[in-house]
């Protein structure tokens, strides 16, 4: 069913998109307005990343398969770094009393791996590691280990990274949990989480070789 279909009105569409982030075209999008069309589909106004509108602003007709159906980009670590914090951000999308669709801020949430800090929704939107959390653009793990310094961590796709602590042991995360360390360059998963083992042995970004401790 194509997404026109789902909004009664021009006010419905505006209510329930403008001012989120979508992806169109797998890269994401900010909404500006939408409007009527004399073909009568409406059409969706928006600025691409990094949303300053530098590059003005974009219309598509609301029935393009490219925007998704306005779903919430695909989230998970990002890795934005700030000058408080060497560590990257979980990023996922919270309940809110909305029908918005999309992602704005009162339903996003973030917090830096370890440290726990916090950051604007905004600056995090409109960093370089948004845009490659979106389109899953990240370091390898052998480049994310070589880069690691004491009291940082690095994501490698949007559900794990790698973390090195103040004494400098690196372990690997699994969202914001630890599930394994890394010792001289092998990786060896929590007893208590080896169900995790093929998922991670068949993940292209982590090593096909895990013990369990």
């Amino acid at each position: 069913m194509p997404a026109a279909l789902t909004y009664d009105s021009i006010d419905e569409a505006q209510r329930r998109l403008m001012g989120t982030i979508v992806t169109y075209d797998g890269q994401p999008v900010q909404i500006t307005d939408v409007s009527a069309n004399p073909d009568g589909v409406m059409r969706v106004h928006f600025m691409a990343w990094p949303f300053d509108g530098r590059d003005g602003t974009v219309r598509k007709k609301i029935n393009s398969p490219l925007f998704k159906r306005f779903v919430t980009p695909p989230l998970g670590f990002c890795n934005f770094f700030s000058a408080r914090s060497a560590n990257c951000f979980w990023t996922e999308r919270v309940s809110a009393r909305t029908q918005r669709q999309g992602l704005y801020s009162d339903t996003f949430n973030c917090a830096a791996l370890q440290s726990g800090d916090r950051a604007n929704y905004a600056t995090i939107v409109a960093s370089d590691g948004f845009r490659e959390m979106v389109t899953g653009e990240y370091p390898s793990y052998a480049d994310a280990l070589a880069r690691l310094v004491p009291n940082s961590s690095i994501a490698v796709d949007r559900n794990f990274a790698v973390a090195k602590s103040a004494g400098s042991y690196v372990f690997l995360y699994h969202r914001r949990e630890e599930v394994g360390i890394v010792l001289r360059d092998s990786l060896y998963l929590r007893n208590d989480r080896q169900h995790m083992l093929e998922s991670i042995v068949e993940n292209p970004k982590l090593p096909d070789r895990v013990e369990v401790m």
